[in-house]
């Protein structure tokens, strides 16, 4: 199963690719039950606002654990064991299917939630360009 995890910078106050403190871009909180997401891949995107959206890919992992959280609001979180993240975050927006993949998933609106298998190719394809290594 591969999942969309959006990083909102303003509600979590940091960018996705922060290495601060108890930040950690293999990490997504969750309204959603997450125990049985367990060995998916979650490909993490981060919208940043400019004179317009521009939304870029910053990592992928393999869920190695997930449980509750200690978040206000966010009662669960998920945690890769095993993944990428990318030197530079690429940029999706300018990419043909982008726009169809970003209404497919109610612009990012539905939290950690699954790919069309026909997205999962563009991604993976993008990871093994930036990284010579994809998930699978």
């Amino acid at each position: 199963m591969n999942l969309v995890g959006y990083h909102n910078r303003k509600r979590m106050g940091y960018p996705l690719l922060d290495r601060g403190p108890d930040r950690d871009p293999f990490k997504f909180m969750t309204k959603k039950p997450v125990e049985h997401l367990v060995g998916a891949t979650v490909w993490a995107i981060e919208g940043v606002r400019g004179a317009r959206m521009e939304y870029f890919l910053g990592a992928w992992f393999i869920i190695g654990e997930a449980g509750p959280s200690n978040h206000p609001s966010l009662g669960n979180y998920v945690r890769g064991t095993e993944g990428e993240v990318f030197e530079r975050m690429i940029r999706l927006d300018d990419r043909p299917w982008f726009s169809h993949f970003r209404t497919s998933q109610g612009n990012f609106g539905f939290g950690l939630s699954p790919i069309q298998e026909e997205f999962v190719t563009h991604l993976e394809a993008i990871a093994a360009a930036v990284l010579r290594r994809a998930p699978g």
